[in-house]
């Protein structure tokens, strides 16, 4: 989803191994908290956070492993 703030959404499919909560303890089994939005009605989607280069260069990373995996 297009962001004009500080944070963008990531959304994922309802792909077995693969979905939002799958993510979700992916990256924080490294130390990656990102924000479930199932209270919002989007249970697919993460809230990522956008903070220094060096974090974002990771959380891209851990999600293109997740992605490959």
């Amino acid at each position: 989803t297009p962001s004009a703030g500080n944070f963008v959404l990531v959304h994922f499919q309802e792909t077995a191994g693969k979905t939002a909560a799958d993510a979700d303890r992916f990256l924080t089994e490294r130390g990656l908290i990102v924000r479930p939005l199932v209270p919002y009605n989007l249970p697919n989607a993460l809230r990522v956070t956008a903070g220094l280069a060096d974090d974002n260069r990771k959380i891209v990373a851990a999600l293109t492993d997740f992605m490959a995996g």
